[in-house]
């Protein structure tokens, strides 16, 4: 897992549908006149505050999660089937949840798919929030989480556009998914390394043909070659968002001083306007707007103003 590490990020494109983590915080501090870093992504998405996307650049294959009452369900699996839990189970349980038996796995619904998109959204909630924490805590040199908070019985999740969640699967063969769970316990875990090698080395036929078997198994980490981007739809909807709260901070333009003072002092010596006029503002706004129209000055002139500005400029206290 990675993230982009250009050392000089050009400039970006218009019509770009995503953008590398460093791409996007070089338009945003340009756009916004900010100073964002990797670690300020990281915890904007960790609080749902901009979305990141998981982009695939190997086939990955998905199955829809049930939901209830916005919660992912789960479905418990048989403590006592070593091999299913084996194959199924994140790892991680035996390293942290065998006293909690946590032998679940999320409950998923309906046919497995195969699609086509590469760049998927996702609000993490699965797996993949470990990796953000990971790298959060190496942005700013602190020590990385041990398991991280997520749930882990959920594998990687990934969500589309009508707010759907699906876990990401692959299909290998049984012994293939024993080889590889076993690569990610610790060697002190005896027992389950022991029975797994009978189960390899077992020579029944049914055995020996139920490890060459293809099933799906859930993903509990994310692809080698698959990284974290973020659709420039949601870098211009934070863009717009932090903008206007720049507008707004900026203290509102007005006229300086000595500008003030020549105005007051034209307005004074002008013989059509005098002390009375520049007494009654908003009277001599009307002058101004004659004055405006004859040289073709189509700007809206505020009497408001004129009256800060002459108020400015007087040297009457």
């Amino acid at each position: 897992m990675s993230v982009c590490d250009e050392l000089n990020t050009p400039a970006v494109p218009k019509a770009i549908e995503w953008l590398t983590i460093r791409e996007a915080i070089y338009l945003i501090n340009k756009s916004c006149n900010l100073s964002l870093t990797e670690s300020n992504i990281y915890r904007f998405a960790l609080n749902s505050e901009i979305t990141l996307s998981i982009y695939f650049q190997s086939p990955v294959i998905l199955k829809k999660i049930v939901n209830e009452n916005n919660a992912i369900l789960k479905r418990d699996i048989d403590n006592h089937n070593l091999l299913y839990k084996l194959c199924f189970l994140n790892p991680i349980d035996y390293k942290y949840y065998r006293s909690k038996c946590c032998d679940a796995i999320a409950h998923t619904e309906g046919e497995f798919i195969f699609p086509i998109d590469f760049i998927w959204d996702t609000k993490l909630i699965g797996v993949e929030s470990i990796v953000i924490q990971k790298l959060l805590a190496r942005s700013l040199g602190l020590p990385a989480p041990i398991i991280g908070q997520y749930q882990y019985h959920c594998g990687v999740l990934v969500h589309d556009s009508n707010h759907n969640t699906y876990q990401v699967f692959e299909r290998n063969t049984v012994k293939y998914r024993i080889q590889t769970q076993l690569e990610k316990l610790e060697h002190s875990e005896h027992l389950i390394f022991r029975a797994a090698n009978r189960i390899k080395n077992c020579r029944s036929i049914s055995i020996k043909k139920l490890l060459k078997t293809k099933m799906f198994f859930p993903l509990y980490q994310l692809p080698n070659d698959a990284f974290f981007v973020i659709k420039k739809e949601y870098v211009d909807k934070f863009i717009a968002k932090h903008s206007a709260i720049n507008v707004t901070d900026k203290p509102e333009s007005r006229m300086s001083s000595p500008l003030a003072r020549f105005l007051w002092l034209a307005c004074k010596n002008n013989p059509l306007i005098g002390t009375e006029l520049i007494q009654h503002p908003y009277k001599l706004l009307a002058l101004f707007e004659v004055w405006a129209k004859e040289d073709g000055i189509s700007d809206k002139l505020s009497g408001d103003t004129l009256k800060k500005a002459l108020s400015r400029g007087s040297p009457v206290v």
